[in-house]
């Protein structure tokens, strides 16, 4: 017995090594111990010098409950282990579930007040969305955003973490959440195998200071991921040429995660009325809500 344990020992690679089944090992140390006790007994004690046919039968008999001892207390140990394993499930389902609220809690506010405005608050910034949110909300979201991540200090968190809080928890509130964010009464059309949005809601007769010189065709472009480009077309509203800058600028997509960042200049002939330009969208294998980020034209 001595000599099958430091073969198992040594078979073993972890360190520190450990006896995993203390039930089963302290039985047949036990009975290993009895065994030369009871042979030292038989040969020196009860009948000197032999084993007789009671004993033999006794030691036959102390074998089968050496192996039922040690099977009832492998039962035992399993059964003590399966328990303890339930409890610690139990209580880590208890914990999901009560992030899940938290998470919802903070899912309501963001629709309530903006993605833009709990992620500034997040992170300590003041901007008119911040300065319009009342004190109190101030307080919930900072409250849920360091329960959540388990942290008291949010300016270590960097934004992908604080967005992914927001993201919605089943393939149902996914869809909702879309639904919520993007709305459902405005009009597709194709761009070239993509698929884009029009907000017929904002034309260029509700611009304050419209460019007299060029301007966007559709304000408003909408893509999924896989398109892999977003194309947008620029009008030139005069006849002579001219030459403009156009570059990408963050909202709540940001570059390189959501797309490539893009600032080019583009010129038009006295006979260009349109040119289209192309911005690379970053298609990734995580769900995120609708993205925005703005083209900007300038005057380089």
């Amino acid at each position: 017995m001595l000599v099958i344990s430091g073969v198992s020992i040594l078979a073993v690679d972890e360190t520190p090594k450990k006896i995993n089944d203390l039930g089963v090992f302290a039985v047949t140390s036990i009975f290993s111990l009895w065994a030369y006790i009871w042979l030292l007994l038989c040969l020196q004690v009860i009948s000197e010098g032999r084993v007789t046919l009671v004993e033999a039968w006794i030691t036959l008999v102390m074998f089968a409950l050496l192996i039922v001892t040690a099977f009832a207390a492998d039962k035992i140990n399993s059964y003590v282990e399966d328990t303890k394993k339930s409890q610690e499930e139990l209580e880590e389902e208890s914990k999901m579930d009560e992030l899940k609220i938290k998470k919802g809690n903070l899912r309501n506010i963001a629709k309530a007040y903006g993605d833009n405005t709990v992620i500034e608050i997040a992170q300590g910034i003041s901007t008119q969305g911040t300065a319009e949110t009342p004190k109190h909300i101030h307080e919930d979201i900072i409250i849920l955003y360091k329960e959540i991540l388990d942290t008291d200090d949010l300016k270590t968190i960097d934004i992908n973490t604080l967005l992914e809080c927001l993201q919605p928890e089943s393939l149902l509130e996914r869809f909702a959440y879309r639904k919520g964010m993007s709305g459902n009464n405005k009009e597709f059309i194709k761009l070239k195998g993509t698929q884009g949005q029009i907000n017929k809601e904002v034309g260029e007769d509700q611009i304050k200071s419209p460019n007299p010189y060029v301007g966007f065709k559709c304000l408003h472009y909408q893509v999924t991921e896989s398109s892999g480009v977003v194309e947008i077309t620029i009008v030139k509203k005069i006849q002579s040429e001219i030459t403009i800058g156009y570059r990408t600028v963050a909202d709540t997509a940001f570059a390189p995660k959501d797309f490539a960042h893009v600032d080019e200049h583009i010129s038009f002939g006295p006979k260009d009325y349109e040119k289209k330009i192309h911005i690379p969208i970053v298609d990734d294998d995580e769900w995120e809500p609708d993205l925005d980020f703005f083209v900007e034209l300038y005057d380089p």
